[in-house]
């Protein structure tokens, strides 16, 4: 009977032995299984890479040719004044006066933005503010041209006429739309002088200051 029982005992070890193993080559198989089916969903994920850039707009006008330099001069004796003519494309000329003409050339405005712009002109001084002297003998008057063909277009003035200089705010409105294009992103301004005998003497100084604002 303790044969048997020890039989029965061995025979239910083994058994359970057996069934282990089963049990151990069962759940390896799942294991295997389950991880073949990981790696083959992990095979069909990734990452995403993207590229992502700002541009912003750039307004600004550059004075290419900032300054007029008449020099020193006087007017004739026996004149009531002397004019200082400098127009772009026709060159300077100086009636009933000595001031020199050499290297003085006219101002030069650019477009160096990134977009088309409403341009703007300030004087600091009119006629009367920069000469003084008597009201029929004085002018101060600008005239703007294009230097590169069609840089300012739906213009708000007649480009190549003479206007007073104006140096009230906002300034004289020259442009709605100045481009920005190499090729056509230039305005010239010429200027006129007519400097009475009896106007203040010594140097005389004005400036004219661009705003710009994005074209609308």
């Amino acid at each position: 009977m303790e044969e048997q029982m020890s039989s029965g005992v061995g025979y239910a070890v083994f058994i359970l032995a057996v069934l282990a193993v089963g049990f151990a080559a069962v759940n390896s198989y799942f294991a295997f299984d389950k991880y073949s089916k990981v790696s083959q969903l992990t095979g069909l994920t990734g990452s995403e890479g993207y590229v992502n850039v700002t541009v912003s707009s750039v307004i600004s006008v550059n004075f290419t040719k900032d300054s007029v330099l008449w020099g020193v001069g006087s007017v004739t004796t026996g004149q009531n004044n002397a004019s200082l003519l400098l127009t772009a494309g026709s060159g300077t000329a100086v009636t009933r006066g000595n001031w020199s003409t050499t290297n003085v050339v006219p101002l030069s405005i650019e477009n160096i933005g990134s977009v088309n712009v409403s341009l703007k002109v300030k004087s600091s001084n009119n006629a009367a503010t920069l000469f003084s002297g008597s009201a029929g003998h004085r002018t101060y008057q600008v005239n703007f041209t294009n230097s590169d063909s069609a840089a300012c277009w739906n213009d708000t003035i007649n480009l190549r006429a003479w206007y007073d200089a104006n140096d009230t705010d906002p300034g004289t409105k020259i442009c709605s739309q100045m481009g920005f294009l190499d090729t056509q992103d230039q305005l010239n301004i010429s200027i006129w002088l007519v400097v009475p005998y009896d106007g203040t003497t010594g140097a005389l100084t004005s400036v004219l200051t661009a705003t710009v604002a994005t074209a609308g």
